[in-house]
């Protein structure tokens, strides 16, 4: 489908120590990227949060300095250097478009059940600490709707695991399985501290790699692994048809060999649906 790249209406109010909000037209599009052109000073490390809510169902939230942090790893560019803070609703860097367009937001089109993304808001936190001549654009990446509502959706939500030890941590996960967490795409934990991770199905490994092995296979894929962040990525080689089915599941865990104490945040990128 023919893609168009396309300027959106203005925030109602960038300067420090305020939220920007930009409205996105629910006319029916897909939404495949999101584009934060800053300029005037304006970083990803002075952006102290962004959230992206579909009604008031916050399908993504973390700060700048992160989600430029995952953007490196997916190959996307470093905002530091093009001033383009990129949030992407595709699942970048994947060997089929029908597998890299699965998460693309479909707007302002009814599912069978009433489902629909009808009101679309990305919220910029700007830092006090930021000059005060700051300027944020928003620029998109859309294509025509399709049939079936707004499909698979991708969430992206910070999840802060307590660590107190050092050596073997296990961390159990709940409420998973059905709606919006069918099943996940990857996991990305920013921390420097991992010698070795085991992810756990009904206490039966269906991962289990040191740190340098899991850079070295990433690498040798489609990814850029970064300092500090470890990720479980079930597309790293570009096929992105085998989310991990977390449906019927009795326990799903991860198990962290881990070489120093300190808590740090975890981002579980599910794939389901958005509630009715």
């Amino acid at each position: 489908m023919t893609r168009i790249f396309t300027r959106m209406p203005d925030a109602d109010s960038v300067a420090p120590g305020n939220t920007a909000t930009f409205r996105v037209p629910t006319n029916p599009r897909r939404l495949h990227y999101s584009y934060l052109k800053m300029s005037g000073g304006l970083t990803a490390a002075l952006i102290d949060e962004i959230r992206v809510l579909s009604g008031q169902t916050i399908i993504q939230r973390m700060t700048g300095a992160q989600r430029n942090t995952i953007n490196k790893f997916l190959g996307l560019t470093d905002s530091d250097t093009s001033n383009m803070l990129v949030i992407p609703f595709d699942r970048p860097g994947l060997k089929s478009r029908q597998m890299e367009e699965l998460t693309a937001l479909n707007v302002g089109v009814a599912g069978p059940n009433g489902e629909i993304i009808n009101q679309l808001t990305i919220e910029v936190d700007i830092a006090a600490a930021a000059p005060g001549t700051v300027a944020l654009k928003h620029r998109a990446e859309q294509s025509p709707a399709v049939e079936g509502g707004p499909g698979a959706v991708a969430r992206l939500l910070p999840q802060t695991f307590i660590n107190t030890e050092v050596g073997e941590k296990e961390f159990s996960q709940d409420n998973i399985g059905s709606g919006s967490r069918l099943s996940l795409n990857a996991a990305y934990f920013f921390t420097g501290n991992f010698n070795r991770l085991q992810v756990q199905r009904n206490q039966k490994d269906v991962f289990d790699r040191d740190t340098d092995d899991n850079e070295l296979i990433q690498s040798d894929g489609v990814r850029v692994p970064q300092a500090g962040l470890f990720v479980y990525d079930r597309t790293e080689r570009g096929y992105g048809a085998d989310p991990l089915d977390l449906r019927g599941l009795e326990d799903f865990r991860y198990v962290a060999d881990i070489a120093a104490a300190g808590d740090f945040k975890v981002f579980q990128e599910f794939i389901g649906t958005l509630p009715v």
